[in-house]
């Protein structure tokens, strides 16, 4: 800088190389803390939210865990936290529920089952008694045989459809002929079906045998060839 005092003139010279040195070297040790602290702050974050999170993963682990029928896992006294042990305490009352509907249901079954059957034995022991009669002509002896062979196909379906709902473990594993299965299954249905409109194919190897539950086989056949019966109003079903 410059100043004039009179005819004078005075110059004033400052070296600032030294200033902008450590200014720069400011500047570069604040970016340095700058970029630390944002560090920091990024892995702080992410150790809190695993921290805060962590009781509601365990929660979630334990809830997918637990299979409906088990016995109520009380979740609640896992936790101290009071939101994440109001949240368990509502699974509790969740499972609470599916447990006893679950009972309910199964209970529903079993008497069903008990109430069906009464009347089916019934009618199985009638038809029995009749059969004996000798002065009963050749047609009515076919239809009491017809009844008793459906009397043991509803006895087989209730059985069938207690082991679904009750998703019973298979125990009756046998070796059945599927070609029988597959026939017993069609015979109920060959009065719904039209022989000028509708033919039925059965391709199967006469020796080929399944190992499996025969009444739940009998009753997925069943169903398949149900639907097949009921949508082809025309053409032709194969079973191969």
């Amino acid at each position: 800088s410059m100043r004039r005092v009179g005819d004078a003139r005075f110059y004033v010279v400052y070296d600032v190389s030294q200033l902008e040195a450590r200014s720069q070297r400011l500047v570069k040790i604040l970016g340095a803390w700058l970029i630390l602290a944002y560090g920091l702050s990024v892995w702080l974050g992410y150790w809190l939210a695993g921290l805060l999170v962590q009781p509601v993963s365990d929660l979630a682990q334990r809830v997918a865990a637990w299979r409906p029928g088990q016995p109520p896992p009380n979740l609640a006294d896992n936790y101290r936290d009071q939101e994440v042990k109001r949240l368990a305490r509502a699974f509790d009352s969740y499972i609470d529920k599916i447990n006893a509907l679950i009972t309910r249901e199964q209970e529903f079954t079993a008497n069903v089952s008990h109430e069906l059957r009464t009347p089916l034995t019934a009618i199985k022991t009638s038809c029995e008694l009749i059969t004996q009669d000798r002065s009963l002509n050749p047609a009515s002896s076919e239809r009491v045989r017809k009844i008793d062979v459906a009397v043991d196909r509803m006895s087989e379906l209730i059985r069938s459809l207690l082991f679904l709902a009750r998703e019973d473990a298979v125990t009756g594993l046998e070796e059945v002929s599927v070609l029988d299965c597959v026939q017993e299954s069609l015979d109920p249905l060959r009065h719904e079906i039209d022989p000028g409109k509708v033919v039925v194919e059965v391709d199967i190897e006469p020796r080929a045998t399944l190992k499996a539950d025969r009444n739940a086989l009998m009753l997925v056949l069943s169903n398949f060839l149900k639907n097949a019966v009921d949508n082809t109003a025309q053409g032709t079903i194969r079973v191969r």
